[in-house]
């Protein structure tokens, strides 16, 4: 689990992938999307092998360029 002050947002392509977000879990498959809030606790993991995700922070993570 984890922290951040940005907002991230999170799209599934492929797979399946459950997420803890500020203590509620839940499972976002392929075309699903997600939202954690800046400061959210949160985690994810692959169910049934891999998944491919695509996210985007805001403000820009400047530690990730």
């Amino acid at each position: 689990e984890h922290a951040h002050p940005h907002e991230q947002i999170g799209t599934v392509l492929k797979g399946e992938m459950q997420l803890s977000i500020a203590g509620e879990k839940q499972i976002v498959t392929a075309g699903g999307a997600y939202h954690v809030p800046s400061g959210a606790i949160h985690s994810g993991r692959c169910l049934k092998g891999p998944a491919e995700v695509i996210e985007m922070f805001a403000p820009v993570r400047e530690d990730w360029r």
